[in-house]
């Protein structure tokens, strides 16, 4: 596993280590973790969307969305395109929004 989802799975490795007294429970339970995200790679795609989106302020993204998309909580959209093409422009002004998308 590589980028995020590595990552997070060193971290949950090391976390459960600290946890337990033997690491057989732990190596067991991170290969049934592993074996899903084999047979699901796009539960690989859909963690790493939700850790990028956990990285920004929850009221500046309703803000974003709403004037994206105001009906965005009735619709299913996905909420990570919109955030992420915005979170190029908060990186480059973070004090003001200096860019709106539009939809």
């Amino acid at each position: 596993m590589t980028g995020q989802v590595g990552k997070v799975y060193a971290d949950a490795v090391f976390d459960l280590c600290l946890e337990e007294d033997t690491l057989e429970p732990v190596y067991k339970d991170l290969n049934a973790c592993a074996a899903v995200f084999r047979k699901e790679p796009g539960l690989a795609q859909l963690l790493e969307e939700a850790r990028f989106l956990a990285r920004f302020d929850l009221g500046d993204m309703v803000e974003h969305l709403e004037s994206w998309c105001p009906d965005y909580r009735g619709l299913l959209i996905n909420l990570y395109e919109p955030i992420r093409e915005a979170s190029r422009c908060w990186q480059a002004c973070p004090s003001a929004r200096c860019c709106e998308m539009e939809a």
